[in-house]
C-alpha cells in the first residue's frame, strides 16, 4: 500500500465537480482531545461511472486531514496523510485525481480531521455527462456514536429496477450483522441473512435481489442489525433506481426501542405538478403497531391565523414491522389538479420513519429520481453544501416553519473560494411553506457553479435543497440534499455522591472545568474569555498600571485600532473598536454572523491587550440583565410581607431617614406617587449609561436617573427599577397604593440598565459612586449609600466589577444581589462574588421558586413570587406586588412580578431596617446575622438550595439589638471540610462592630485537630496519623473581646470510594424528543477527561464531537453490564439535578462549558419520580448505551492498528 504525501487543496476541476464548501463564522476550538471522523460510504469508479468528493473546512482555523480508501474487506488500499485544508477553503476532486492508478474501485473512504467542523459531500455519476444521472449524499459525520440498526426504505421491483445496499462498521472483533427483508404487511421477516464484518472494519455491499433468494416484496424494506454482543453501531447507504434514473441516500437510523412518546415527522415538499410526482414511505420497524395521522398542507402562508387547516388528512395503522408506500395522490386522495405543499405525520409511538421520493410523473422509464427523509427535529443554523445555478442547472430551496411564531431567516451565498457573493433576509410567517429558486431569493444573482449557502434562523425550521438539471427547460435529473449541521462539544464536571467506608453519603466537591485554552495571555491574568457569554461587541475594559505614563492609554488604543470611550481617574478605562456599532450588532440577534464575528474580534482584542506590559488586566464589557418576568395582574395585597413577619418587625422599627439604599437598576419613575417623595434626588441620583442607544434618553451619563423605559419601541418597557425601589422603600402608611419595607429610608437611584440590559463598566462605576469612591464620572454623592441592591445578573465574572464591589465592602457598604433566574446551580454575577449577600427566591408554597438559581454561593432566600400560581386563592397571581408604570398611558401602575430580582430588595430592605437600629453595623456582620437568624428550610444548617434559609426580619432585628458599640467577632465560614486529603484550611476573622477586636485565644476539641491565628487569618490543620478509617467531626472556637464563634470541622480517613468503585461511568446525550441516545462517552478513555479524576473522584469530562442541537445529559454506571444505565438500584445523575432535567444546547464549532452535575443513587421522591417517568417513556428498564462501535474512541483505537498493519503512521 502507498501512503501519498500531502497535495495542494486549491485546484478546481470540471463544472460537475465543484460542489462542496461550507462556511461558518465561528472558529473551531483548537486541540480537541478527539479528531473528527467522516465516512464517505460509497466510492466507486469504473469505465461507466466515477465518484467525486469534496471536503470543506468551514472555520477560521486550518485543518489537517488524512484520507484512506477502504476496500469492502476492510483493507486500506491507499491513503493521503497530513493534507492541509486552510481555513475557509475546500478540496474538490475526483477520486482518480486524488489517488493515482485508481482505475477501478468499490468501497468507501474514511477521513480524520484535526478540526471538528470539517464536512464532506460525494457524488457518483455516469461518465456520459449528457445523461447526468446523480447518486450522492452528504458524508456521514461520526459524531457521538451510531445506531445498532439501520433501515433501507427503498426497494424497487419493476423490470430493470435495482436496489443496492451497503453496510459499514469498524468492530473490535468479527461482527455478525443480520439483514432482514420485510413486506408491507409486517410480521416476521420474509427472509434473513447473516453477514460478517471482519475485525477492524469493512463494508458489505450487494443488490437486494442477489442477497435474498426469495421474491422481493413490493413494497418492502430491509434492516441491518448488529449483534449486540459485538458492541458496534452501523452506517448504511442505499443506491436504487433504473439504468436511466438512479438515486442514493444514507440509511435511516432505527429507534433503539419503541416508546410510548408521540412523534411528529415533517416532509418539507410534496409535489404533484409540472411533471413531478411524490411517493410517500412510512415504516414501523418496532414490535408494536403504530397509529398515524397523515396530513397534507398547501404551500404558502395559511389564510387565517393559528395552525393551518390540512387539505386532506388520513389515519392509518401500520402493523409491527410493517410499512405504507404509495403515491401521495393515491394515499391521501389529493384533490384534482396540481398540488404543491408539505406533509406532516403524527405517530403515537417513537420509531416510525419515512421519506418522500420525487420522480418523473410521465416518462417511461423515469428520467429522474430522488429521496428525502422525513424529519422530526428542525434546526436554526445550517449549510447547504453545494450550489449549481447556471449552464442548465437550477438550485432550489424549500423552507418550512411549523412554529406559531414567525421565523426571521438570513441567507448568505458564497463562491468556491469563500467570497460572499450575495445574501438576503426574509421572514417565514407562522406555518409558512416556501419553495423558492435562488433567483427568486436573491434577484439579479449571477449564475454560479460551485459554492455554498449559509442559513441562520432565529427559531428552528425545516429546509432542504434541490438541484435540477434542465438545460432546455425539461428536467433531466435532480438531487435533493438535506442541510448539514455543525458539530460542537460539551464539557463539565460529574461529581459522584458516594457512600464512604463509614456509611455516610456525601456529595463531593464540584470542580470548575478547565476550558480549552484559546486565550493564554488573558488566562494568565485570571480572565476567562468565552464567546457564549453576553458582552458588548467592540468594547473592552482596561486597567493600566500606575507606572504607565500619562499618554499610555491613547498610545495603547492607537496600537490596537481602538478609541477611548471613557477615560477614568481610577485607571480603569473603557475602549471601543473603531467603527463598531455595538448596540446595532446586538439587535441583529444571536444568529447574526456579523455579531459572531464582532464578538470574536472583541475577545481577540482583549487577548492582545492582556499581552501588553502596561495592562493590569483587560476584559469584555459584560452585559447584566434584569431578573424578573412581568405580569400585568394587579392587586393591593402584598402577601410577601406578612409571609416573612414584617408587621412584627415594624413593631421594632419602621426605618430611618438617615439610611440610604442605592438601587442600581433601570432608574426609577420620578412621577410615581409612591416613589417621588422617597427618592434621594439631587446630589444623589445619577445615570451611568454610557451608550445613548442603551439609555434611550439621548445622552450619556448625567444626574437624571428617571426611567425613560428600556424598550426602544416604547411599548413594553419593564420599569424594573421602580418595582425594586418600591419593595425597598415605597411611601408607606400614608394612604398610598402600597407599602415598602423601610418606611423612612432614602432611595439613591442609580441608572445603569437600559435597552437590552446594562454593561459591566457602567454598573461598576455605579457601585463606586454609591460608596462615594472615585469613578469614571468624576462625581460622588453628597453622602454614601449604606446598602446597594442589584437585581441583575449574568454568567460572566468580571474583574472590574469584583474590584468595585470589594471597594464598596471596604467602605462599609453592604451589597445585596439577585442569585439569578436560570433555575440551575450555575453561579451568577454579581451575586457570586465574595462578600455579596446572594439572594434566591421562594414562592408562596415555601419551595424554591422554579426559576431561582441555587448553589453554594446562595446566602439566603426571600419571597420572589410565582405568577403561574394562585395558592392563596385570592383571584390574583402570586407575584410580588410593587410600583410600575404604564408606558402607553403614561401613568403609575402596580404590577405583580416574579424573580430573584423581587427577592433581593426584600433583603436590602431588611438590611436597611437593621442599619436603622444600629448604623455602625459592618457588611460582614450584617451578612452573618442574616445567616444566623434565617429560618432553616432545607437540610440542617446551610444547603445549596436555600442557603441558610428564609429571611427572618424579627430575629435579625432582635439580634442587632444585642450588638454593642464595641467590637463584634465575624468569621468567614461556619464549617471547614477537609475531605480525605486536605491537611490545612484557612478562614478569615474580622471586626463587624466598633472599637478594636482582640483575639484572646483559639481552642480545638480533638487530638487530631490544631488551630492558630495570625492577624486576620485562622489556620486549621488536621493530622490523620494512625486514625482508623471513617468520618470525624470536631470544632474550633475563636474567642475574642467581641464574642466567641465555633467552627465545625469535618474530616475523613481512608481511601475515597470514588469512580473506581462504581466501575465504568457512562455519559449519554439524549434527543429530548425521542430519548434516543445520540452522544456517548465513558471513563475508560483518558481523553474524555480534561484532567485526571481529582482526589475527591470528580470526573472532569468533555464529550467527543456531537451534532449541534439540544440534549438531555445523563450519567450512570452499569454494574450488570446489560447495556442500560439508570436502572433501579444503580447510580444515576441528570443535568442539572436529578429532580429537574434541563436542556443543554450544543453550538456549532464551540464547547458548551459548565455542564456540572452529581452522580448519585436517587433517594428523594422528586428524583425517583423524574427518572421513573423517563424510563416509562423509553419502554425500557433504563437508558440505552449506543452500539458504540463507531465512537471516536473506538475508531481511533482500531484505525491505528489497521494503519500499523498497512505500514502507515
Amino acid at each position: 500500500m502507498r501512503l501519498s504525501p500531502c497535495r495542494s487543496s486549491r485546484a478546481v476541476c470540471a463544472i460537475i465537480l465543484l460542489f462542496l464548501v461550507a462556511s461558518v463564522l465561528t472558529p473551531a476550538l483548537a486541540e480537541w482531545p478527539y479528531p473528527l471522523y467522516i465516512l464517505f460510504p460509497r466510492i466507486t469508479t469504473d469505465s461507466v461511472s466515477t465518484t467525486a468528493l469534496a471536503i470543506a473546512n468551514p472555520t477560521d482555523e486550518d485543518a489537517l486531514v488524512d484520507l484512506y480508501l477502504v476496500r469492502n474487506d476492510g483493507i486500506i488500499v491507499d491513503g493521503i496523510e497530513g493534507l492541509e485544508i486552510p481555513a475557509n477553503t475546500q478540496l474538490a476532486r475526483q477520486v482518480t485525481e486524488l489517488f493515482d492508478d485508481l482505475s477501478q474501485f468499490d468501497g468507501c473512504l474514511l477521513l480524520s480531521s484535526t478540526n471538528i467542523s470539517v464536512v464532506g459531500f460525494f457524488l457518483a455519476y455516469n461518465s456520459d455527462l449528457n445523461n447526468h444521472q446523480i447518486d450522492g449524499a452528504e458524508a456521514v459525520v461520526l459524531a457521538g456514536g451510531l445506531p445498532p440498526t439501520v433501515i433501507f426504505p427503498e426497494l424497487t421491483s419493476a423490470s430493470g429496477d435495482f436496489t443496492e445496499i451497503s453496510v459499514f462498521t469498524m468492530p473490535e472483533a468479527d461482527l455478525k450483522v443480520t439483514l432482514s427483508l420485510y413486506r408491507a404487511t409486517g410480521g416476521n421477516p420474509v427472509q434473513t441473512k447473516q453477514i460478517t464484518i471482519p475485525a477492524g472494519g469493512g463494508r458489505y455491499s450487494g443488490k437486494v435481489n442477489q442477497i435474498f433468494t426469495v421474491s422481493i416484496p413490493s413494497p418492502g424494506y430491509v434492516t441491518a442489525t448488529a449483534d449486540p454482543a459485538g458492541g458496534s453501531g452501523l452506517i448504511g447507504y442505499e443506491h436504487f433506481g433504473t439504468t436511466k434514473a438512479f438515486a442514493g441516500r444514507n440509511a435511516i437510523a432505527a429507534a433503539q426501542s419503541a416508546k410510548d412518546i408521540p412523534l411528529s415527522l415533517f416532509g418539507a415538499q410534496l409535489a404533484e405538478s409540472l411533471g413531478y410526482t411524490s411517493e410517500i414511505t412510512l415504516i414501523n420497524p418496532t414490535d408494536v403497531p403504530a397509529h398515524v395521522r397523515i396530513s397534507a398542507f398547501r404551500t404558502g402562508v395559511p389564510s387565517s391565523a393559528g395552525a393551518p387547516q390540512a387539505v386532506v388528512t388520513r389515519t392509518a395503522t401500520i402493523p409491527a414491522h410493517g410499512m405504507i408506500r404509495q403515491k401521495a395522490k393515491t394515499l391521501l386522495g389529493l384533490p384534482a389538479g396540481d398540488f404543491v405543499g408539505w406533509l406532516r405525520v403524527d405517530s403515537d409511538i417513537t420509531g416510525v420513519v419515512g421519506d418522500v421520493t420525487f420522480g418523473d410523473a410521465n416518462a417511461t422509464p423515469q428520467r429522474f429520481l430522488s429521496s428525502v427523509q422525513l424529519q422530526s427535529s428542525p434546526i436554526a443554523d445550517f449549510v447547504f453544501s453545494h450550489l449549481a445555478d447556471g449552464v442548465g442547472f437550477t438550485t432550489g430551496f424549500t423552507f418550512l416553519n411549523v412554529n406559531a411564531d414567525p421565523a426571521e431567516v438570513h441567507m448568505d451565498v458564497f463562491d468556491v473560494e469563500g467570497n460572499l457573493k450575495g445574501g438576503t433576509d426574509f421572514v417565514l410567517a407562522p406555518y409558512e411553506h416556501a419553495p423558492r429558486v435562488l433567483s427568486q431569493l436573491i434577484p439579479g444573482f449571477d449564475p454560479q457553479i460551485g459554492g455554498f449557502v449559509r442559513v441562520t434562523s432565529d427559531i428552528d425550521i425545516f429546509a432542504f435543497e434541490l438541484f435540477l438539471y434542465a438545460p432546455s427547460g425539461q428536467v433531466l435529473s435532480l438531487a435533493a440534499v438535506p442541510p448539514q449541521r455543525g458539530n460542537g462539544t460539551m464539557s463539565g464536571v460529574l461529581t459522584p455522591a458516594i457512600v464512604d467506608s463509614a456509611g455516610l453519603a456525601s456529595a463531593l466537591r464540584m470542580m470548575q472545568p478547565q476550558a480549552i485554552q484559546k486565550y493564554p495571555a488573558s488566562a494568565a491574568k485570571g480572565i476567562r474569555l468565552d464567546e457564549q457569554l453576553n458582552f458588548m461587541p467592540g468594547e473592552m475594559i482596561v486597567e493600566l498600571r500606575s507606572s504607565a505614563g500619562p499618554d499610555a492609554l491613547v498610545r495603547l488604543a492607537q496600537r490596537h485600532g481602538a478609541s477611548v470611550k471613557v477615560k477614568s481617574a481610577t485607571r480603569v478605562h473603557l475602549l471601543g473598536s473603531m467603527g463598531v456599532d455595538s448596540v446595532s450588532l446586538l439587535r441583529a440577534g444571536e444568529g447574526s454572523p456579523q455579531l459572531a464575528a464582532a464578538r470574536r474580534a472583541t475577545l481577540q482584542a482583549v487577548e492582545a491587550l492582556n499581552a501588553e506590559p502596561d495592562v493590569v488586566y483587560a476584559e469584555p464589557n459584560y452585559i447584566r440583565q434584569i431578573d424578573s418576568v412581568p405580569n400585568d395582574a394587579f392587586y393591593e395585597y402584598q402577601w410577601h410581607y406578612p409571609y416573612i413577619k414584617l408587621p412584627q418587625a415594624w413593631d421594632i422599627t419602621t426605618g430611618s431617614a438617615d439610611t440610604i439604599v442605592a438601587v442600581i437598576d433601570t432608574g426609577a419613575k420620578y412621577g410615581h406617587p409612591d416613589l417621588h417623595t422617597r427618592l434621594a434626588g439631587t446630589g444623589y441620583d445619577y445615570d451611568f449609561i454610557t451608550d445613548p442607544q442603551i439609555s434611550l434618553d439621548g445622552d450619556g451619563p448625567d444626574a437624571d436617573a428617571d426611567d425613560v423605559g428600556d424598550d426602544p419601541n416604547k411599548q413594553t418597557s419593564s420599569y424594573h427599577g421602580s418595582h425594586v425601589s418600591g419593595t425597598i422603600g415605597a411611601r408607606s402608611n400614608g394612604g398610598g397604593g402600597l407599602a415598602g419595607i423601610n418606611w423612612l429610608c432614602r432611595l439613591m437611584v442609580l441608572r445603569a440598565l437600559g435597552a437590552g440590559g446594562g454593561t459591566g463598566y457602567d454598573i461598576s462605576q455605579a457601585i463606586l459612586y454609591a460608596a462615594k469612591l472615585q469613578n469614571g464620572t468624576g462625581k460622588t454623592p453628597l453622602k454614601k449609600a449604606n446598602v446597594i441592591n442589584m437585581s441583575l445578573s449574568s454568567d460572566a465574572s468580571s474583574t472590574t466589577e469584583r474590584n468595585a464591589i470589594q471597594a464598596a465592602l471596604n467602605a462599609d457598604v453592604t451589597v445585596v444581589a439577585a442569585a439569578g433566574n436560570k433555575g440551575n446551580s450555575d453561579p451568577r454575577y454579581p451575586a457570586a462574588y465574595p462578600g455579596v449577600i446572594a439572594v434566591g427566591a421562594i414562592d408562596l408554597s415555601g419551595e424554591l421558586a422554579p426559576y431561582s438559581n441555587y448553589g453554594s454561593h446562595v446566602s439566603i432566600v426571600a419571597p420572589g413570587g410565582n405568577t403561574a400560581m394562585d395558592l392563596n386563592d385570592d383571584g390574583y397571581v402570586d407575584g410580588v406586588l410593587s410600583c410600575g408604570w404604564k408606558q402607553d398611558l403614561n401613568e403609575a401602575s402596580y404590577p405583580f412580578l416574579q424573580g430573584t430580582s423581587m427577592a433581593a430588595p426584600h433583603i436590602a430592605g431588611v438590611v436597611s431596617l437593621m442599619l436603622a437600629k444600629n448604623p455602625n453595623l459592618k457588611p460582614a456582620l450584617i451578612k452573618q446575622i442574616l445567616q444566623e437568624t434565617a429560618i432553616d428550610l432545607g437540610d440542617p444548617s446551610k444547603d445549596d438550595r436555600y442557603g441558610y434559609g428564609l429571611i427572618d426580619p424579627v430575629a435579625a432585628l432582635k439580634r442587632v439589638s444585642t450588638v454593642s458599640s464595641g467590637p463584634e467577632l465575624v468569621v468567614s465560614t461556619e464549617t471547614l471540610d477537609f475531605g480525605y486529603t486536605e491537611t490545612e484550611l484557612t478562614a478569615t476573622v474580622s471586626n463587624g462592630g466598633g472599637g478594636t477586636l482582640t483575639i484572646t485565644h483559639v481552642t480545638d476539641n480533638a487530638s487530631w485537630l490544631s488551630a492558630s491565628i495570625s492577624g486576620s487569618v485562622l489556620k486549621v490543620s488536621v493530622n490523620r496519623g494512625s486514625l482508623a478509617n471513617g468520618s470525624y467531626t470536631g470544632t474550633v472556637t475563636v474567642n475574642s473581646n467581641g464574642g466567641s464563634i465555633t467552627i465545625s470541622v469535618l474530616m475523613k480517613v481512608g481511601t475515597p470510594t470514588g469512580p473506581g468503585s462504581l466501575g465504568t461511568i457512562y455519559m449519554l446525550a439524549l434527543d429530548p424528543r425521542t430519548l434516543e441516545t445520540i452522544g456517548y462517552l465513558d471513563s475508560t478513555d483518558p481523553r474524555d477527561l480534561l484532567g485526571d479524576f481529582d482526589h475527591d473522584g470528580n470526573f472532569e469530562f468533555q464529550f467527543p464531537p456531537i451534532f449541534a442541537g439540544y440534549y438531555f445529559v445523563i450519567a450512570g454506571n452499569n454494574p450488570d453490564d446489560d447495556q442500560f444505565i439508570c436502572e433501579d438500584g444503580e447510580y444515576c445523575g441528570l443535568y442539572p439535578v436529578s429532580s429537574q432535567l434541563s436542556l443543554v444546547q450544543v453550538f456549532p464549532n464551540e464547547d458548551t462549558w459548565g455542564v456540572n452535575f452529581v452522580l448519585e443513587k436517587p433517594t428523594t421522591p422528586a428524583s425517583i419520580s423524574v427518572i421513573e417517568e423517563l424510563r416509562l417513556r423509553t419502554g425500557k428498564p433504563g437508558f440505552a448505551l449506543l452500539g458504540n462501535g463507531l465512537t471516536s474512541q473506538a475508531i481511533e483505537k482500531i484505525f491505528k492498528r489497521k494503519l500499523a498493519e498497512a505500514g502507515g503512521k
